[in-house]
């Protein structure tokens, strides 16, 4: 009779013992990467409120979509999406949190050479163009009547549309009209 008490107390501790590293093993898994919990290709976003996903794009190797932890900052998605040698990474702050839906743009450094320096008439006189598509806030604001607002609504609107394929599409910017336009033509191109 003492040995089989002995086996139902054993029996009990197994027991108690498998419960627990269940519930702990089920805990961990818990926080595991959610891509695994999709319906088709449809994150179920209730099961993603640790995560956010941001979209890298500009001068990096890897551009594209990415989930990140969300206390993640700017400096892992672009570390992540490999920047290129001439990506201006001194146009963002990379110790900004990421943000769900964030789209993090790398501009190109603007550098003085032959291609920089030719005006719409063709003719080379030395001056230096900020190119609309790819300058960092920084740049932006160097244009007379430029802004730190204007400068943001500049890179939301080529970031929201895929950039600017004529210097004229600028004035589409709320709060560029033709005397702004007029002031800054003559500094910017889209190449």
């Amino acid at each position: 009779m003492n040995f089989q008490k002995s086996h139902i107390i054993l029996l009990i501790i197994v027991t108690a013992i498998i419960f627990s590293s269940g519930a702990y093993y089920a805990k961990i898994n818990e926080k595991r990467d959610p891509i695994t919990l999709t319906e088709g290709n449809v994150l179920k976003t209730d099961e993603i409120k640790d995560f956010v996903v941001v979209h890298v794009s500009g001068q990096v190797v890897n551009p594209g979509i990415y989930e990140f932890n969300k206390d993640k900052r700017i400096d892992d998605a672009v570390k992540k999406a490999v920047p290129l040698p001439d990506a201006d990474l001194n146009s963002l702050n990379l110790a900004e949190v990421l943000k769900d839906g964030q789209k993090i743009h790398i501009s190109s450094i603007v550098k003085n050479t032959p291609e920089t320096q030719i005006n719409s008439e063709g003719d080379k006189q030395g001056n230096i163009f900020i190119n609309i598509n790819t300058a960092g806030q920084e740049e932006l604001e160097s244009l007379s009547g430029i802004g730190p607002a204007l400068a943001q609504r500049i890179i939301e609107y080529r970031e929201q549309n895929g950039g600017f394929t004529t210097i004229e599409e600028i004035k589409l910017v709320t709060g560029i009209g033709d005397k702004k336009f007029s002031a800054i033509e003559s500094a910017i191109t889209t190449y």
